[in-house]
């Protein structure tokens, strides 16, 4: 998570609804098994002082690392933690479904994975990406990024070299890749401001998110 969106800054702390996005997206986290600690991972720079303020504000664990090598936050964190495996989540995902985070930490328990994904290829709507990794093959791997992208997103040298990784790739049983439940842009967040209002606390899953998104947004 971070305030420094060029396309939507400081949107971790606007309000949607009753809540901010990263407080949504925390507030569902919280409801997942199989987590033993939420952490934001978020930058070292200026900007971002307001969001780890409200972190400790409201007894959130927060840690603060590079701003453009998100990775090596990702490696930094894990490392500390001690944990086997460890799950990203994007803070611009406040409609995240913490049943499909708990059904990807299954898999990846049930398996012996370098890499448990739904976006390899995507059939989940935006918003709803998960990727459990094993903390040591990520461990290993971070040394051979050699690109911004590596670095920014995380997860694409896995995608890129695909045959080095024992990956899993979950699907949704059907293509939502119209549906945008993330916010990037000020056009999404008055559309996830508009499902917020309407449905409240009644979305029960993504695929109700989804659902009602469509009505809302595509089917007009």
């Amino acid at each position: 998570a971070r305030m420094s969106s060029a396309r939507l800054p400081g949107k971790m702390l606007k309000m949607l609804g009753n809540m901010t996005l990263i407080d949504r997206v925390y507030s569902n986290l919280k409801k997942t098994e199989g987590v033993s600690k939420i952490i934001v991972a978020t930058s070292e720079d200026d900007t971002d002082l307001p969001l780890v303020n409200h972190c400790y504000k409201n007894k959130i664990n927060c840690y603060r690392g590079s701003l453009k090598d998100v990775a090596s936050r990702y490696l930094q964190i894990s490392q500390a933690e001690h944990e086997a495996a460890f799950v990203r989540i994007s803070g611009d995902s406040p409609i995240i479904d913490s049943e499909l985070v708990g059904q990807l930490i299954r898999e990846y328990k049930e398996g012996c994975f370098d890499l448990v994904t739904n976006v390899h290829e995507r059939t989940y709507p935006k918003g709803q990406s998960v990727e459990v990794f094993s903390t040591k093959i990520f461990t290993e791997s971070y040394p051979l990024f050699n690109t911004p992208d590596h670095f920014e997103h995380v997860s694409s040298y896995y995608y890129e070299n695909a045959d080095a990784f024992n990956i899993k790739n979950i699907r949704s049983g059907g293509y939502y890749n119209d549906i945008n439940l993330s916010i990037d842009t000020p056009e999404d967040y008055k559309r996830l401001e508009i499902l917020a209002l309407e449905y409240g606390e009644s979305l029960s899953s993504w695929r109700d998110s989804a659902n009602k998104y469509s009505e809302l947004f595509i089917n007009v």
